[in-house]
C-alpha cells in the first residue's frame, strides 16, 4: 500500500479477487475493515475490482429506495447499486466492475456501505456474504456461527477460542463453491466488536482496545494484538451450523429443522440477494448445500458458557457426530 499526501493506493487479494483501490486519506479509517486488512496481491494474474473513494458532500439519490441497511437507504437499477445517506453515497457498477464512494468523513456508515458495495462486487466472482463467525474447535470441527447482532456470535467465538479453537472470522465469512459443489468459508478480516460486558468477561482483551472508533454501545478490538485471535483465512468445509442465542439456565443445544435453519441463514445473508444482485442461484445452493452437509444446532447461551467454555466446544463437536 502507498499513498501520496491525500491519496492511498494499492491492490489487495480478496480471496482471489484483486481490488485495487484509491482513497482519500481522510476515508481511510472508515474503510480499514472494508479492503485494507487483506493482503497485499502478490500477482497481476485474477479477476479484478476497483474501489474509489473520495472527501466531499455526496449527491442525493434520486432513485426510489428499494431497500436499506442500518441509516443507509438502497436503491437498484439495471448492473447498478447505490447505497446513501446524507454523509455517505456508495455506486457499485456491476459492467464495470466498479465501486466509489464520497463521504464527509471516515465514519460506521461508510464502513457498513462499504461492505456492503464490496459483497455486492464480489458476487460476480463466486464469493457469497454471510452473517457469521467461523471457527475450528480444538477437536478439529469446522463450525459457523450465524446471527445477527446481539445474537451472541463472537461472545461464543471468545469461547470457543478460550476452549482451544483457532478462529477464522468474527463477524463476516464469505461462502464459495467447491469443485464437488459443497461450500467453503472464507474469513473477512476485520476488527472485533464486542459489548462491555464480553470485555469484561474476557479481560485479557483490553489491550488492543481501538480508542476514537465509534459504534456504541460495542467496543472495537484490534485481533491483530491478540494472538489467540490469529487463525486460518478459510474452512475447507463446515461440519456444524450453530445458531446462538443468548438465554437462560444452561447452556443447551438441540437440532434446528432444515426449513428453520434455511430461514435463518437467508435472513443473514439478506443483502445478497437483492433484486438484480448477481449469482443468487449460486447462492440459494450454496445455502442449501450448507443445510445438507453440516450438522444444524441452536445454541442457547446461558452464564456457564462463560465461566466454563469448554462447554460450547463439547455441545459442538457432539453435534458433528450424531
Amino acid at each position: 500500500m502507498s499513498g501520496a499526501t491525500s491519496r492511498v493506493t494499492g491492490t489487495h487479494d480478496v480471496h482471489g479477487t484483486l481490488v485495487s483501490f484509491d482513497l482519500d486519506r481522510a476515508l481511510v479509517s472508515g474503510l480499514d475493515d472494508v479492503l485494507l486488512r487483506y493482503p497485499r496481491a502478490t500477482t497481476a494474474v485474477g479477476p479484478r475490482l476497483t474501489f474509489i473513494a473520495d472527501r466531499g458532500a455526496p449527491q442525493p439519490c434520486k432513485a426510489s429506495r428499494t431497500f436499506f441497511f442500518g441509516a443507509l437507504d438502497g436503491s437498484t437499477t439495471l448492473d447498478a447499486f447505490t447505497l446513501a445517506s446524507e454523509d455517505v453515497r456508495l455506486d457499485v457498477s456491476l459492467p464495470k466492475r466498479h465501486m466509489h464512494a464520497v463521504a464527509t468523513h471516515a465514519s460506521h456508515e461508510l464502513r457498513m456501505g462499504g461492505l456492503v458495495a464490496l459483497s455486492i462486487a464480489l458476487r460476480l466472482d463466486g464469493l457469497h456474504h454471510l452473517h457469521a463467525a467461523a471457527a475450528t474447535t480444538a477437536a478439529g470441527t469446522r463450525v459457523l456461527l450465524v446471527g445477527g447482532s446481539g445474537s451472541g456470535k463472537t461472545t461464543t467465538l471468545l469461547g470457543l477460542i478460550s476452549a482451544g479453537a483457532k478462529p477464522t472470522a468474527d463477524d463476516v465469512v464469505f461462502l464459495q463453491r467447491r469443485a464437488d459443489g459443497s461450500p467453503r468459508a472464507l474469513g473477512h478480516p476485520r476488527t472485533y466488536h464486542v459489548t462491555p460486558q464480553t470485555l469484561a468477561r474476557f479481560p485479557h482483551l483490553a489491550h488492543a482496545r481501538i480508542e476514537g472508533v465509534a459504534m456504541p454501545p460495542k467496543i472495537a478490538i484490534d485481533p491483530r494484538l491478540v494472538p489467540e485471535l490469529a487463525g486460518p483465512t478459510l474452512l475447507e468445509a463446515i461440519d456444524v451450523i450453530a445458531f446462538p442465542r443468548v438465554a437462560g439456565g444452561r447452556t443447551t443445544a438441540r437440532a434446528l429443522p432444515a426449513a428453520e435453519a434455511f430461514g435463518t441463514l437467508l435472513a443473514q445473508s439478506a443483502f445478497g440477494v437483492l433484486p438484480g444482485a448477481p449469482g443468487l442461484r449460486e447462492q440459494l445452493d450454496l445455502l442449501a448445500a450448507l443445510i445438507e452437509r453440516g450438522r444444524c444446532i441452536e445454541l442457547n447461551l446461558a452464564e456457564d458458557a462463560l465461566t466454563q467454555p469448554a462447554i460450547l466446544s463439547e455441545l459442538i463437536d457432539i453435534a458433528r457426530t450424531t
